[in-house]
């Protein structure tokens, strides 16, 4: 693109539109380097910048730093929870079926934690649909904790 026919090669200054500078330039570390400290918040979105400047290797790198992320998510302090379903609204956004999937994992395993955070009252609705259709739920969990969930999350939205 810079160095070849394209206009980009004859500017000083090159848009990209689409992406934050923040994500750019994690992006440009990664190249220059091969790697980077990535923080949970923007790991969906450089997974996707990365595919989509084609850079290679990085979105298997950040892949790989999502599971290792997920790995780690065993406690359940709100902080944790809160990246967790951070995680679980951009991997279903940008289609990431294998971070989808660890997300979902952890909410089967941490279901009562996660239903009680004040993380939950803000998830999308679709997301809430398909964590209430898995049937891989904690075995523990009692219909009526289940209920004053979704009542809770139901009261929350538009709030």
């Amino acid at each position: 693109m810079l160095y070849g026919p394209f206009v980009e090669g004859s500017k000083r200054e090159v848009p990209i539109p689409n992406i934050q500078p923040r994500i750019m330039k994690c992006l440009l570390h990664f190249i220059y380097t091969g790697s980077v400290i990535i923080d949970t918040e923007i790991l969906v979105p450089l997974i996707q910048a990365a595919d989509q400047y084609g850079v290679a290797g990085a979105k298997e790198e950040f892949g790989k730093a999502a599971q290792t992320f997920m790995q780690k998510a065993t406690h359940t302090d709100p902080r944790c929870i809160a990246q967790v379903l951070k995680l679980l609204y951009d991997s279903h956004l940008v289609d990431l079926p294998e971070i989808l999937r660890m997300c979902l994992e952890f909410i089967d395993q941490h279901t009562v934690e996660v239903l009680e955070s004040e993380s939950m009252l803000s998830l999308h609705r679709d997301l809430m649909v398909l964590i209430l259709q898995r049937d891989t739920l904690y075995d523990g969990l009692e219909e009526i904790q289940l209920y004053l969930a979704c009542l809770r999350w139901g009261n929350g939205i538009g709030s």
